[in-house]
């Protein structure tokens, strides 16, 4: 397992979506909050009679002072979710990068990530590790079949010694198939 990211920005497209998701709601809070305040120092402050300078002052305070608050709680949400989003798409790319490596034909050794990562994803890491040590065996298990194979078909000649090592390579090959079954298309 791997210990360390070294970059907080490994998935922009989610973080920046996930930040956005957040900034909103924020915002939704903050202007609800503002407006229940605004309502009810207008209505408390409306019943001072002959203070209009007075009055005028605190709202303007209080407007100017609440968005200050919404910039430094946007600043604070965006380390958060940088922060929060990073626990996410660090692994979520670490294992996309593995998926993408088979694809191509390419079986790394396996999916790495930190310790201190989710236990979800450490779970889903670990089942990728088996599928990827299964992986690894069909193949070679495969490669000395086409071996054997090989050596038959290049001698032109049969032996019966040859015939149960290519039966005990091909029980060995099946043996990785064993943990399969296909699934049914659902209807």
């Amino acid at each position: 397992m791997v210990n360390k990211r070294k970059q907080k920005i490994v998935n922009p497209k989610f973080q920046f979506r996930m930040f956005s998701i957040l900034t909103l709601f924020i915002l939704l809070v903050w202007i609800t909050t503002i407006l229940l305040v605004y309502a009810y120092s207008v209505r408390t402050i409306s019943e001072i009679k002959g203070e209009e300078q007075i009055v005028r002052n605190f709202l303007n305070n209080i407007t100017t002072y609440n968005i200050i608050s919404l910039f430094i709680v946007i600043l604070i949400s965006y380390f958060l979710v940088i922060h929060l989003t990073h626990k996410i798409a660090g692994p979520l790319f670490r294992i996309e990068n593995v998926l993408k490596k088979i694809n191509k034909g390419i079986i790394p050794e396996g999916c790495k990530i930190r310790t201190s990562d989710s236990p979800e994803f450490i779970s889903l890491s670990n089942l990728l590790d088996i599928h990827i040590k299964n992986l690894r065996g069909l193949l070679v298990s495969s490669e000395q079949l086409t071996m054997t194979l090989d050596k038959i078909m290049s001698d032109n000649v049969v032996d019966a010694n040859e015939i149960k090592e290519l039966r005990n390579e091909l029980k060995n090959f099946e043996k990785h198939f064993d943990k399969f079954e296909l699934e049914e298309p659902p209807e």
